[in-house]
Parts: structure tokens; C-alpha cells; sequence
């Protein structure tokens, strides 16, 4: 994507022995992406990226933002590897059920 060409660029001019806050930003901003798309442990993984940068550059309020948002994505997580679990749970039962020869009424 854009946003990654522009992360290598910037790290290209300013490297990675120093933390500059426009790679913390590159970063922040494929990770909006990322939330934007739906893919929530992407989005995280370079969000924390970002909060690094951001406090290496002693820039609290951008680290503060990225934390919020950071606990927000993970809370979206659990929420919805519970919904899958729910869903995981109900189908091996529909198997069981339909393997000992009970329908969905539990008549055979």
C-alpha cells in the first residue's frame, strides 16, 4: 500500500538508530487502515509500533491516543473470538445431535 511505501521511505531518511515521529505516524496510519479493513490484531500490532515511536519521541499525547485505541481494538477481539467460540459450540452440537440421529427438534 501507499502507506507502507511511505514507512519504508521515512525510515529510509531518518533510520532506525533514532525515533522520529513521522515513522510513529506511518505507522499510525497504516494501522488505521488496518482498522478500517476489519483486521483488528494487524491493527494493534502496528498501532504498539506507533506507541513506541511516539514514546521515544517523548510525544505523550499521541502514545495517550494510541493506547486507547490500542485497548479498544483488543476489547473488539475478545468480543469477537467469543462470537466465534458461541458459534464454533453451536455447530458441534448441531454435528452430535445430528450424528446420534436427532434432528434440530431432538426427534429422529
Amino acid at each position: 500500500t501507499e502507506y507502507k511505501k511511505s514507512l519504508a521511505m521515512r525510515l529510509k531518511v531518518y533510520g532506525t538508530e533514532k525515533p522520529h515521529p513521522s515513522v510513529a505516524g506511518s505507522y499510525n496510519n497504516i494501522g488505521s487502515l488496518y482498522y478500517s479493513m476489519g483486521k483488528y490484531p494487524e491493527a494493534i500490532t502496528e498501532y504498539k509500533k506507533a506507541l513506541n515511536v511516539y514514546s521515544a519521541c517523548q510525544m505523550h499525547d499521541y502514545g495517550s491516543e494510541c493506547k486507547a485505541i490500542i485497548s479498544s481494538l483488543m476489547l473488539k477481539c475478545k468480543k469477537m473470538r467469543k462470537k466465534v467460540r458461541k458459534g464454533m459450540s453451536r455447530r458441534i452440537t448441531a454435528k452430535l445431535r445430528n450424528k446420534q440421529g436427532k434432528g434440530r427438534c431432538g426427534k429422529k
